[in-house]
């Protein structure tokens, strides 16, 4: 079944760039200015396990899947390995280390946020989050064919379950902190952070099977905390007009709720009175983030805000949105800390954000794509010797 994903490209472009400004007005602030850029972790993880159910999941209940989990792996390796490390030794050589055995060896194996006694970052900071999602994929092909065999009932009501559970470990383990170390083990473990994950792969299978149409008119207190563990009566009587306005006026509401909290960030500047909700944020906003990918696939483009996505300046930069999202920490602190130019200048990062662009464009189109390329034509000769054999 063909799902138009357009607006999700350029989503993926506006969360990147969120996250590159959080890290330099961070950089050059020290701190002091704080954007709420964790925020979109959250979303990355759900935008990777709908995407990955819209394209190997099936529409009907059983476990048949599209495509060999050998050749998913294949893909996976090919999309993210060349830029993942390509970044990483970029932040090698930037530094400022450490450098130990331990962090290069599990840099290079992609295993930083694998262990629970100790989380080390990789060289270049943002890849952290490929060494989560490659547990991910990891598991993938055991979870899409048992939620599969699932109802859509019983999908649904396991999506609202998981946003709930998903919220404990930040409970016990942020709350109950001293120091920042519990709480990145409760955002960034893979385990911790699985329920994410498959509430996207939820999303992405019952989008295939046509279910969101009975859950287009929940109110926005819902989307913040929900708590209908089934679906509503499926309306046959709605039309397609009526069913996309509704969703056009619920992804623009959860828009504003999320640029508030951003903007809540900004406020903390002047306010220190304002609670921190950068981590909370990451798992109270789930859910709602969840509505908005949702929304923008069927809201028909209506809203304002799938417009913005849909733009080509925004289209553009969701095209090169891994390799800016990966390259740009590492290029920063090559001129911090190589360069010797003082981080807390604005044409320092101006400059960094300019050098990134290009890097990014530059490494996607003369080595990343002439990488995949060759990936697939590898794949297909695979392929076709083992037609030949057989």
């Amino acid at each position: 079944m063909s799902v138009d994903t357009t607006a999700l490209t350029g989503l993926r472009g506006l969360a990147c760039m969120h996250v590159v400004l959080f890290h330099y007005l961070g950089h050059m602030t020290y701190g002091a200015i704080d954007i709420n850029g964790s925020l979109q972790l959250s979303l990355f993880y759900l935008l990777s396990g709908f995407s990955l159910a819209l394209g190997y999941g099936s529409v009907h209940k059983s476990q048949d899947t599209q495509g060999s989990w050998a050749m998913f792996y294949r893909k996976r390796f090919l999309r993210l390995a060349p830029v993942y490390y390509f970044s990483n030794l970029l932040g090698y050589v930037a530094g400022p280390g450490p450098y130990t055995v331990y962090r290069t060896m599990a840099t290079i194996t992609c295993t930083t946020m694998w262990y629970s006694w100790e989380l080390v970052s990789p060289y270049a900071s943002p890849s952290w989050t490929i060494s989560t999602l490659a547990a991910f994929y990891l598991a993938f092909p055991l979870i899409l064919p048992r939620l599969q065999c699932f109802s859509s009932s019983r999908l649904s009501f396991l999506l609202i379950f998981l946003f709930h559970i998903q919220c404990l470990p930040y409970l016990l383990l942020h709350q109950a902190a001293k120091d920042n170390r519990m709480s990145d083990l409760a955002c960034r473990h893979p385990l911790i952070r699985l329920p994410v994950f498959i509430m996207g792969i939820i999303a992405g299978l019952l989008q295939l099977r046509q279910e969101k149409d009975a859950y287009h008119d929940k109110p926005l207190l819902h989307d913040i905390f929900p708590w209908t563990f089934s679906q509503a009566e499926e309306s046959s009587q709605m039309s397609t007009e009526s069913i996309e306005s509704s969703w056009k006026r619920r992804v623009d509401g959860n828009i504003l709720v999320l640029v508030s909290i951003v903007l809540l960030g900004l406020l903390r500047t002047v306010m220190p009175g304002i609670p921190y909700l950068n981590i909370t944020t990451q798992f109270a906003c789930v859910h709602l983030q969840l509505c908005i990918i949702v929304g923008l696939i069927r809201d028909g483009g209506c809203s304002w805000f799938s417009r913005i996505c849909r733009s080509r300046a925004v289209m553009l930069l969701g095209k090169y949105s891994m390799s800016i999202y990966l390259l740009h920490d590492p290029v920063v602190k090559f001129i911090i800390f190589q360069v010797l130019l003082p981080q807390e200048e604005v044409s320092t990062l101006l400059l960094s954000g300019a050098i990134t662009l290009v890097l990014a464009v530059g490494f996607t189109h003369l080595i990343k794509l002439p990488f995949n390329r060759w990936g697939k034509k590898k794949i297909e000769q695979n392929k076709n010797e083992i037609n030949i054999k057989v």
